[in-house]
């Protein structure tokens, strides 16, 4: 039953009489929820992730007492029902008791930034009365206030979407023993597809998720096609434009676009930082001056090296990549650079950035301060490392780049490596 857990809307309330008109509501619209008395014992085993929207009773059958006191299992229920990685929300808290609210929403906007809703709203329970209408039309004002949150939901359902049109692909149509058979003919093929995919359950399981990763690909590519048109204008409309941006905010939004939290394992695209791992456990690495050295305009070597850091990030093709069988980590050799110090570093063709535009950035902690930087991969240093050596700081890992720049750099590396050259005079 893991795989039904999908639901994205909570309510929380100990009379279900009193939020029916609700679940109705959003049956109505063709929405699931889970409901929650606020008993302990009902609570499932591990907190929910991916609820978008959440109505909560602030008073769960207490017996009076001070404000805290009452709006406390309310509190206490939502904590403990929504995951600390559960993302934006809208939180509808349903009291027409103002001390009530302002009470509730202090303690919950106390929350960890992943399980703190986006907005609190509060609606009477009266104030609706049943009304079906009038209720959806009091979420969706709501809603239409939170702007972008309608266009992350948006962006959700296209996934969710999406990903069934993946089962109507590899899952096969015809009666029961025959869809099995052909639907576990097809999973065959698939793991057997991927490199190692044969030798152990993980690598297995890898080459269907690459399998299923392509067809997600290109199915969302199909669904969103038929949409954009008729939403574009009621999504966008409220977007502004690049000139309203907060100074900054290109360098963390390019740090989510090209990376990912590092894995436990040495995975291709895993970057690794002279400043939280020691390269000589690994190996033979270079030093940040030799790479410098020839990376540096004349005269700057020294200035750059007092504010950059060395990185090496796996590249192993992953035609070459098995988690079990590769005996080698490759690994591409780079530095971090300052945004502000990007125009001391030459120009050439052994050299790749990331961001690879110049008047690009990311977001990269420096001497212990965030700061606006690039990498600058450098070619010529390749460095092949035994696995059992790199494992024991497998998880040291600063962070991963993400499938698309990394297929970029590996292609940029393998037209270097390639390359033959001529003379000139």
């Amino acid at each position: 039953m893991e795989g039904l857990r999908t639901a994205r809307v909570l309510v929380i309330d100990d009379r279900f009489a009193e939020v029916e008109s609700f679940v109705r509501a959003l049956g109505s619209c063709g929405i699931g929820c889970v409901y929650l008395s606020g008993n302990a014992e009902e609570f499932p085993k591990s907190p929910l992730i991916n609820i978008r929207l959440v109505a909560a009773d602030l008073d769960l059958g207490t017996s009076g007492g001070e404000t805290h006191q009452v709006v406390g299992p309310a509190v206490s229920a939502l904590e403990r029902a929504i995951s600390e990685r559960n993302g934006p929300y809208l939180l509808v808290a349903w009291t027409n008791r103002d001390e009530l609210f302002e009470e509730f929403e202090r303690q919950v906007l106390a929350f960890a930034a992943y399980r703190r809703p986006v907005r609190i709203i509060k609606i009477g329970k009266e104030e609706v009365n049943g009304d079906l209408g009038a209720l959806v039309l009091r979420l969706e004002e709501s809603l239409s206030s939170c702007y972008p949150l309608s266009v992350l939901w948006w962006w959700e359902q296209l996934c969710s979407d999406s990903s069934g049109q993946v089962l109507t692909v590899v899952s096969e149509q015809g009666g029961s023993q025959q869809w099995m058979q052909e639907s576990l003919e097809t999973l065959l093929l698939l793991r057997n597809a991927s490199p190692g995919g044969r030798e152990t359950l993980a690598s297995g399981l890898r080459g269907l998720l690459d399998g299923f990763g392509a067809l997600h690909q290109d199915a969302l590519e199909t669904v969103a096609a038929s949409r954009i048109s008729e939403d574009a204008e009621r999504l966008l409309s409220g977007l502004g434009t690049e000139g309203d941006m907060a100074g900054g905010r290109i360098a963390i939004v390019n740090s989510r676009l090209l990376f990912s939290e590092p894995s436990f394992d040495v995975v291709p695209g895993t970057i690794y930082a002279s400043d939280t791992v020691e390269f000589d456990a690994f190996g033979e690495f270079p030093t940040l001056s030799d790479l410098l050295s020839e990376m540096a305009q004349n005269g700057k070597h020294q200035e750059l090296e007092e504010s950059c850091v060395l990185v090496a990030m796996e590249v192993t093709p992953l035609c070459d990549y098995r988690p079990q069988g590769a005996g080698f980590c490759r690994f591409l050799c780079g530095v971090v650079v300052p945004f502000e110090k990007r125009t001391l570093i030459k120009q050439a063709g052994f050299l790749q950035s990331t961001p690879d535009r110049r008047s690009s950035s990311i977001s990269w902690e420096l001497k212990g301060d965030s700061s606006d930087c690039a990498i600058v991969w450098n070619s010529h240093y390749i460095i092949s490392v035994p696995r059992s050596r790199i494992l024991p700081n497998a998880g040291a890992g600063s962070r991963r780049l993400r499938h698309s720049p990394l297929v970029d750099v590996q292609a940029w590396l393998g037209s270097q490596a390639n390359r033959p050259g001529y003379l000139v005079v």
